[in-house]
């Protein structure tokens, strides 16, 4: 008689096959504590039709104690002629133990903001989970099912490859991440990760000009520089406006052609009426910004105006700056 165990789910299975009896109808498979399969207990059986040209049971063995010795027993019952067969086997230990992982997110902290690189408005915020290490002790790395619930109610969602996986919220509030790791055997393991806040951000930057060494010079304000920086979801981006009194009449500084523009007497309507584009600029990590240079700048009163805007819109507004310059 040939044996075979496997481990099959949560369960142990073993498979008895022998040489049928020519005469036999039925037989009874069972497993027992004794070798010569009469004398002990009868731990789990199953009774099967004869079949030819061969017999096959498959009993479970859950039961019994992982590394003990066992014997499968097999006897003919119609008709009985009172043979016992039997094969020893030594049971398997069950794997009960799940994955082990180690799972971190990028950020605790995170603000909603449009996806402008998806040209999605929607309001999201994206979290990443990083693996370091993925381990079983019987099933491969690769055999390991992951699942990530991201604590927001949206449920179980699958992890298909690689070690970095994104979960996008799409409101705020505080959730605390999942990553649920199951064996081959149904063995599950869940990793709670570290909380996540997902806030609104209604924090405007901070911005300011910044004044040359030489305030009262021409050549000090060819360029103008300042510094943006928010506490939320970031500088986007800078503008700057600048206009010269230069007699009686206010001029605007157009950044997109490079040229001033006559207004009025009075600043503020040429402010509010002037069609001079104002610059828009790139602000670095640090929140640096600086214009291009400017041409035709010339004795007059200055004034400059800059604003920073992050990533929901929120304007910060620079104290303005108004001084003669020679």
């Amino acid at each position: 008689m040939s044996v075979s165990q496997v481990q099959a789910g949560s369960n142990d299975q073993i498979t008895a096959t022998w040489t049928p009896n020519d005469s036999a109808t039925t037989y009874r498979a069972f497993i027992t504590d004794a070798a010569d399969g009469t004398s002990g207990s009868v731990l789990a059986f199953q009774d099967v039709p004869a079949t030819s040209p061969s017999t096959t049971a498959t009993i479970s063995t859950a039961g019994l104690a992982g590394g003990q010795t066992y014997w499968v027993a097999v006897k003919a019952t119609a008709p009985s002629d009172g043979t016992v067969v039997t094969s020893q086997f030594t049971a398997i230990t069950l794997d009960t133990t799940g994955p082990a992982g180690t799972f971190t997110v990028d950020h605790t902290l995170r603000y909603l903001a449009p996806d402008f690189a998806s040209l999605s408005f929607g309001l999201t915020a994206d979290v990443h989970i990083s693996q370091s290490a993925l381990a079983d002790d019987t099933t491969a790395p690769a055999a390991i099912t992951r699942q990530v619930n991201a604590g927001d109610g949206s449920g179980l969602k699958p992890w298909t490859s690689g070690t970095s996986y994104k979960v996008t919220y799409t409101k705020a509030g505080t959730f605390t991440p999942h990553v649920v790791l199951t064996d081959q055997f149904g063995n599950v393991t869940d990793k709670v990760l570290s909380t996540v806040t997902i806030a609104h951000d209604t924090t405007a930057p901070t911005n300011h000009i910044t004044t040359p060494t030489s305030p009262s010079r021409i050549a000090s304000w060819r360029v103008i520089r300042g510094k943006a920086t928010d506490s939320g979801t970031g500088v986007q981006a800078a503008a700057v406006r600048l206009v010269e009194k230069r007699g009686t009449i206010w001029y605007a500084y157009d950044f997109a052609h490079k040229k001033w523009l006559r207004g009025w007497a009075s600043m503020t309507r040429t402010l509010n009426r002037t069609k001079a584009e104002p610059a828009f600029l790139h602000v670095t990590a640090a929140g640096a910004w600086r214009t291009p240079f400017i041409r035709g700048l010339t004795r007059g009163t200055l004034h400059v105006e800059a604003l920073a805007i992050d990533g929901v819109f929120n304007v910060g507004q620079a104290p303005k700056i108004t001084r003669p310059i020679h």
